[in-house]
């Protein structure tokens, strides 16, 4: 399968196909302090393009960071949404990795 062209989406214009609510914290609800790419590193600007981006406040997007198992099941959730729409293949093509 062909990986669907996107253009490079800037730091300023992420959007997120995880939630309508970009300006609350994804987790518990407060205020958010951050925009996280839910996979980060590598894949950065890949979740910046696809839109696997949430909202956090501070103390959660610590929480992700320093939490192995909680940064997964968000790494989950984004996987779902992502295949639902574009299918398993073209997720492992863009993010290299299953976490399912």
């Amino acid at each position: 399968m062909t990986r669907l062209r996107v253009s490079k989406v800037s730091d300023r214009k992420r959007f997120s196909k995880i939630t309508d609510d970009m300006e609350h914290c994804y987790i518990c609800g407060r205020k958010k302090n951050h925009l996280h790419e839910v996979f980060y590193g590598a894949s950065r600007q890949a979740s910046k393009d696809w839109g696997m981006v949430v909202p956090l406040c501070l103390s959660c997007h610590q929480r992700i960071h320093e939490h192995q198992d909680e940064d997964v099941e968000l790494k989950k959730v984004a996987q779902r949404i992502y295949e639902s729409e574009y299918g398993h293949e073209q997720f492992m093509e863009v993010f290299h990795k299953n976490y399912l």
